[in-house]
């Protein structure tokens, strides 16, 4: 039985109408060996939705891939020029989850 851990992200920093495909697709290149079904990606509300937007991805890898996919998925140099990437926290007083 293999045991799966998900790697979460926050992504921010992105054109104002990226998709969420777009972003999958992004995840994809960064691991050519993803399924679409172990990636999910939600937009998140920015303060300005007018200058970037930003999004909350969950990746699924097997455990013992855990540290370098968060490793390779954390890395600026994955990501488009000017991308902000940083370990995804629930807010405390998240009441919609």
């Amino acid at each position: 039985m293999i045991t799966r851990r998900t790697v979460y992200i926050f992504v921010s920093r992105l054109r104002p109408l990226t998709k969420d495909a777009e972003v999958v697709d992004a995840v994809k290149q960064i691991n050519a060996d993803m399924a679409e079904s172990d990636i999910q990606c939600n937009r998140l509300k920015p303060r300005y939705e007018h200058l970037y937007c930003s999004f909350h991805v969950a990746i699924t890898v097997d455990a013992e891939k855990f540290q370098s996919a968060l490793a390779m998925f954390m890395s600026p140099e994955s990501w488009p020029l000017g991308t902000l990437v940083k370990k995804y926290f629930r807010p405390k007083d998240d009441r919609r989850q």
